[in-house]
């Protein structure tokens, strides 16, 4: 084996470029008002420089080759759709139903809003890893790739194959790309129902209840990506918190 462990490198480089499309579109008609946004994002790196502490090569694991390590950035979605929308709802006075109510029933029927942000994206990227418990470098890393990753349907017990993935032979670096397989997109719906009272010129109160994931749809994170953690090695055991309701008074 090797007679020694890992030489701290401190190098100030590093190489990233980014490249991103926004398309948007806002509109007021009638008594909706609605935005909607489409984002493309094509972020790439050597991994250097990550935030990770001090002295860290991030996911350079090969300082005299950072090309090895030129892939997408962790945590980007290359793709985003978000949509919001403010509807006042055409009921009470001054609106277009019901408009001949009187005040009691004004008061029951108008001033209510909906609104809502829905957002659609894609996954992010992320790469197969490995530990061991010898001593020398590397250690630690991505795996060798051994035979074709996709699976004809992903899902949350086999999001990859996890026999197309082995640990690298001692002390020599995985083959496998960086960041070369993808997490799944996740899509969500926060909406709210205000209404809105006005008592004389001075006085007004909201009442509001708020919904977040309000379709209650469990978004899953990425799986499992450690060849040293057979338990979870491929398998999705993440997801997006549960729906959320508030309700309050504003006055």
């Amino acid at each position: 084996s090797q007679p020694w462990g890992e030489i701290r490198w401190v190098d100030p480089r590093g190489n990233a470029i980014t490249h991103q499309l926004q398309i948007g579109s806002q509109c007021r008609s009638g008594d909706l008002s609605y935005a909607v946004e489409y984002q493309y994002t094509s972020a790439l790196s050597d991994g250097a420089g990550a935030n990770v502490g001090w002295g860290s090569t991030g996911a350079l694991d090969w300082p005299f080759d950072s090309k090895r390590n030129w892939a997408k950035v962790e945590g980007i979605q290359g793709q985003r759709v978000v949509a919001n929308w403010v509807y006042d709802m055409p009921f009470g006075q001054d609106k277009r139903f019901f408009n001949q109510v009187g005040k009691v029933g004004n008061l029951l029927i108008g001033g209510w809003q909906f609104t809502g942000i829905g957002t659609v994206a894609s996954g992010t990227p992320f790469n197969v890893t490995y530990s061991s418990r010898l001593v020398g470098y590397p250690v630690t890393g991505r795996a060798d790739v051994i035979g074709d990753p996709s699976v004809d349907h992903p899902n949350v017990n086999e999001w990859f194959n996890p026999a197309a993935f082995a640990a690298p032979a001692p002390f020599t670096l995985g083959n496998s790309g960086r960041n070369n397989l993808w997490g799944p997109g996740m899509w969500n719906v926060d909406a709210g129902l205000m209404k809105n009272m006005k008592f004389g010129e001075r006085f007004s109160t909201q009442l509001r209840t708020e919904w977040f994931n309000a379709f209650n749809h469990a978004n899953p994170g990425n799986p499992g990506a450690s060849l040293s953690t057979p338990s979870t090695f491929g398998k999705i055991t993440s997801f997006s918190t549960a729906r959320v309701m508030l309700f309050g008074l504003k006055i």
